[in-house]
């Protein structure tokens, strides 16, 4: 189903309604309410968007929108325009749940800035906020490069506000603040991994091994497909996308480890429609700022190795395979 991208469509109003359960008996058919449920419902179509506990705090797209401006006005005081605006959106069709990237395009932050080249990236926050209780409402701070809009974003060791949607973590008045300079700081490390990163050389065929690793794309190898069949060709296809990507980018910053990281932010922001891509936009970003600060402090240890390293990352996603999913609120 298509992703929603627009942000009227997410900002529809929505309703509580109870929950009733419809239980034969030798007298009929009863219709008993169930207590501990409640149902958050689309109030313009009916449709039914989550089944939540009585104790679950409806926050409307509305309402999270408006307090993902008021993080940027605290986040960033410097910038004198307080006009943040929605950059980009991202929803399931069912609108269940949706990320709104708000962004101002006068607030940039140049890493390298030489006659040679300039790098200018744009701060943004994400605003997370769902009606099924699967996802908190939060607030993330990211990067995307201004030149193609590839972003990245940061887990909550750096800049996040979560709140789950209980009348208990969230209060009447949402407190955006963080310690002084812990935002210049993430600006300042942010630079200092790209430009190792710039430093890094790495091929064509590392880089593809490597991109697909990080993007969670299953090895041809493994999936064992049926010789001449679509599924097959549907591979073939992602892989040649993927490779695609790794040689635009290397032709534009050279055969490093920053132009691979473009590689990567532009694949995780601007997914293909194709069935071995497994997570969403989000999880991949989030992926892409994990191995952003990962990748840059390992390249620069004594003795480090590209190979050893995909070994190690394999070996890895094998032991989170096997491990049980843990339910969470978060992402």
């Amino acid at each position: 189903m298509p992703r929603i991208t627009d942000i009227n469509r997410i900002l529809f109003p929505v309703e509580e309604h109870p929950v009733f359960a419809h239980i034969q008996t030798a007298q009929g058919e009863k219709r008993i309410r169930v207590p501990e449920r409640k149902a958050i419902a689309n109030a313009a179509t009916g449709i039914v968007l989550g089944v939540v506990s009585q104790d679950y705090r409806l926050v409307t797209n509305n309402e999270a929108l408006s307090l993902g401006k008021r993080c940027c006005q605290q986040l960033f005081e410097e910038v004198k325009d307080k006009e943040w605006t929605v950059f980009k959106v991202d929803a399931p069709s069912t609108a269940s749940f949706c990320h709104i990237d708000l962004i101002h395009k006068t607030f940039v932050l140049n890493f390298f800035d030489s006659s040679i080249r300039q790098e200018v990236y744009v701060p943004y926050v994400r605003v997370t906020n769902s009606y099924n209780a699967l996802r908190a409402l939060r607030f993330d701070v990211g990067f995307c490069r201004k030149l193609c809009s590839n972003g990245v974003v940061f887990e909550a060791e750096t800049i996040s506000f979560r709140y789950s949607h209980t009348r208990d973590s969230l209060s009447a008045e949402i407190n955006f603040e963080i310690r002084k300079g812990k935002l210049k700081k993430l600006q300042e490390d942010f630079g200092n991994y790209i430009t190792a990163l710039r430093q890094f050389p790495l091929p064509d065929a590392d880089a593809l091994l490597l991109l697909k690793a990080t993007a969670g794309i299953p090895d041809k190898a493994d999936l064992e497909l049926p010789p001449g069949s679509k599924l097959e060709a549907e591979r073939d296809g992602l892989e040649s996308h993927l490779a695609g990507l790794v040689a635009r980018y290397r032709d534009d910053l050279g055969a490093n480890a920053f132009a691979f990281f473009n590689a990567l932010t532009d694949f995780a922001s601007n997914p293909p429609a194709n069935r071995f891509v497994r997570k969403d936009i989000n999880a991949m970003q989030r992926a892409a700022g994990a191995w952003l600060r990962e990748f840059s402090g390992k390249s620069q240890t004594p003795g480090f190795a590209v190979e050893t390293y995909l070994e190690d990352l394999k070996k890895e996603k094998e032991a989170d395979a096997k491990r049980p999913p843990e339910r969470s609120h978060a992402e």
